[in-house]
């Protein structure tokens, strides 16, 4: 059996209670490998707050890293300041204690490959233990051509899996390396599956929804304007906006207060700030149109896939990746620039005239999510760690 090594970022824990696209994509990969008996992982992550001794996945083991103790407070500004004052990195506390329960534990032979979920930084300080051994999971947009050590993170990775090709060109313009591999995320369709009793709750309302963190990077402030304009003279429509700034806290944020202040101009416009992943399907289940206006670049946005999977009609930027998970079929790509909001606007009133282009919209982005299930997903990762 091999025997493969897992190394979390360290912002969020294993299990997922706390959300966090990366960890649910590492404990789905987990609960499916559980079953098969060709892997054997072992997981590190911080200490969640809840009893994880409830837990357990079949052929996986679970280590924390204590990261509320004064003494790794203390360690976390030591690490913080070396790294300011040398170009090399020499990681952080959490990769540091993690390195150091495994050599008190003897085990530096004892893993066939390290999986590191999404910290390029955290190759570094392993490397010289782990030689060929390394697998970088990346994703964000973070090993690129502006990554300090860049070329030497790339040097000491066996493979790098990339959620997406642009995920993939982008670490290529570092180094021209064959060593990347694109794996594109999947969610559990089954989950994310509409609730008709639910739907009829807006039955006569035309719904579009905004999924995500509400700041200006991901266009929120563009969409809101667009749905006022769109929406003067018409009672029938609503936009809901799902979504924190960061965390579940916002209420010290501006934009956030200034959006509120705005969408108080138009009844119509709903905005429910954070919402708890496990209950985030009954709010997809309301819409018809789910709108995406990243002004930044995304990398495979698990949100795109979600709406999908819950058959909604997509209007989204052309941001990254995300026209690598919708086509033209089931989405209107809207290009950046300075007729963004005009070409957002254009596209609601299309749907909103056009029911039978909606709903053939709807039924072809059901389709389309059949490509991103979990099932997909899983065995393609775990067919690629076999073949390392």
């Amino acid at each position: 059996m091999k025997k493969i090594l897992i190394i979390t970022s360290g912002l969020l824990p294993l299990p997922a209670y706390y959300g966090g696209a990366v960890e649910n994509l590492t404990e789905m990969l987990l609960e499916a490998n559980s079953n098969l008996k060709e892997i054997e992982f072992t997981a590190y992550s911080i200490l969640p707050n809840k009893n994880t001794n409830k837990y357990e996945i079949e052929n996986c083991e679970f280590r924390y890293i204590n990261n509320k103790t004064l003494l790794y407070k203390i360690k976390k500004v030591i690490y913080g300041i070396k790294n300011r004052a040398t170009s090399k990195r020499t990681g952080n506390a959490y990769i540091n204690l993690i390195l150091k329960d495994i050599k008190k534990r003897k085990e530096l032979e004892k893993y066939d490959l390290v999986l590191i979920e999404n910290v390029p930084y955290y190759v570094l300080p392993i490397c010289k233990y782990f030689k060929n051994k390394i697998i970088l999971h990346v994703h964000n947009d973070w090993l690129n051509t502006n990554t300090q050590l860049a070329e030497e993170i790339i040097e000491n990775c066996k493979s790098i899996y990339c959620v997406s090709n642009y995920v993939k060109k982008q670490v290529q313009k570092v180094s021209n390396t064959s060593k990347c591999k694109v794996i594109i995320n999947g969610i559990d369709t089954k989950k994310f599956k509409r609730d008709d009793n639910i739907s009829e709750l807006y039955k006569n309302d035309l719904i579009f929804l905004y999924v995500g963190k509400i700041n200006k990077q991901k266009g929120t402030d563009i969409l809101l304007e667009a749905f006022l304009e769109f929406s003067k003279n018409k009672k029938n429509v609503k936009l809901i906006m799902v979504g924190g700034t960061f965390n579940k806290n916002n209420k010290n944020d501006n934009f956030m207060n200034n959006l509120i202040k705005k969408a108080k101009e138009n009844e119509n416009i709903i905005i429910k700030g954070y919402i708890d992943y496990n209950e985030i399907s009954k709010i997809y289940s309301l819409a018809d149109i789910q709108i995406v206006p990243s002004q930044i670049e995304e990398s495979c946005p698990l949100v795109v896939i979600e709406g999908l999977s819950m058959g909604n009609a997509m209007i989204v930027s052309d941001s990254g990746g995300i026209n690598e998970i919708v086509d033209e079929k089931c989405s209107y790509i809207v290009k950046r620039g300075i007729n963004f909001k005009n070409d957002i606007i254009k596209y609601m009133e299309i749907l909103y005239n056009d029911k039978n282009k909606l709903e053939e919209m709807k039924n072809l982005a059901l389709e389309r999510s059949k490509l991103f299930s979990k099932e997909i997903y899983t065995d393609t990762f775990i067919k690629n760690l076999m073949g390392e």
